[in-house]
């Protein structure tokens, strides 16, 4: 069944969830949660809340387009993907006795645990990206899956560090991937067309008519939205154990900076570095960048563009003069042939 431009009662679909939402926190709150706090690790109240915004707000958007009609998707899908976003909110929810349960293992499986949820969470991020305006996202050629993650996996790690091993800092990235491909969907629906880096300095001038178009919204979106929840619910169990000893919360920032510096580096060399046209093997044509997009992924496209936009120094040019010289030959070639 496919929701129309009539189709504003599906509206009611996210408001249901987001009600699961609110009350589903309350009833663990004052059931579960109450029966568990002897074996609970802390978590103020307005943290909590704090971690339920992101899914409040997914299922507020989703309300919001389908009661202005610009929804363009099937009832199943739509309806799934905003419990699934409810539910992972309510998995924010009830992290202090699992927590607690980490905080008795040592620091190396906590590490392990981070590790796995950050990588996993960077595959969600990536799914969300190409997932928005791909039209083959499972189709990629294989290695450019694995260079795309690197990346993408490369800032999670860089700002996991920079938010002191917080998974929080983590969700910077995956909005940040999401946003990107949201706003490849909504390039390529107004104008059968891809982002390439040379049309970034006309932004003001797609900004001043960004408002006369109508977003609507399609399946892949929303499935795009419900994989990035769910990031941000894995991520929500990245947090540290407390520490009281001053030395020790001392290590641990230097430490988290330390990965900060590292991750940072490594994936800033990794996207400027290499020359992606001989180091990869890439394939481009800017007749069909679309195409290219589809097969190579955005970012390793982009970087390639952002490489192409640098003018190559033609043989034997070493200063102006010798640029003057050879414009000055080519005219006196051309007026010899004119005669």
């Amino acid at each position: 069944m496919e929701v129309d431009a009539t189709a504003g009662w599906a509206a009611a679909f996210p408001i249901a969830a987001l009600v699961v939402l609110v009350a589903g926190a309350i009833v663990l709150e004052l059931t579960w949660l109450k029966s568990h706090r002897d074996r609970s690790r802390h978590i103020a109240l307005p943290i909590r809340i704090l971690w339920l915004v992101p899914f409040a707000g997914a299922l507020l958007f989703l309300a919001t387009w389908c009661a202005k009609d610009l929804l363009t998707t099937s009832i199943p899908p739509f309806a799934i993907a905003s419990f699934v976003i409810a539910f992972c909110g309510l998995g924010t929810w009830v992290r202090g006795p699992i927590l607690a349960h980490f905080d008795e293992h040592s620091r190396w499986v906590r590490a392990i645990r981070d590790i796995v949820i950050i990588m996993l969470a960077s595959v969600l991020a990536m799914v969300a990206l190409e997932l928005s305006y791909n039209r083959e996202p499972f189709a990629m050629w294989t290695r450019f899956i694995f260079i795309e993650l690197a990346l993408v996996a490369g800032f999670n790690f860089f700002l996991y560090g920079l938010g002191q091993r917080h998974g929080a800092a983590s969700c910077i990235g995956v909005t940040i991937f999401l946003l990107i491909g949201v706003a490849e969907y909504f390039v390529i629906m107004f104008r059968n067309d891809i982002i390439l880096p040379r049309e970034l300095i006309a932004l003001s001038t797609a900004a001043s008519v960004a408002g006369n178009y109508d977003y609507l919204v399609n399946t892949v979106v929303i499935m795009a939205l419900a994989c990035a929840c769910f990031a941000f619910f894995m991520l929500s169990y990245v947090v540290p154990k407390k520490c009281d000893d001053p030395k020790k919360r001392k290590g641990n920032i230097i430490l988290s900076f330390a990965i900060a510096l590292v991750f940072g580096a490594g994936t800033a060399a990794f996207a400027v570095v290499p020359n992606y046209d001989e180091a990869f093997d890439m394939e481009f044509d800017y007749w069909f960048a679309r195409d290219y997009y589809d097969k190579e992924g955005f970012l390793p496209a982009f970087i390639y563009a952002v490489q192409d936009l640098a003018v190559k120094v033609p043989e034997g040019y070493n200063s102006p003069e010798d640029g003057q010289k050879a414009e000055e030959d080519l005219a006196a070639a051309y007026d010899a042939d004119a005669k």
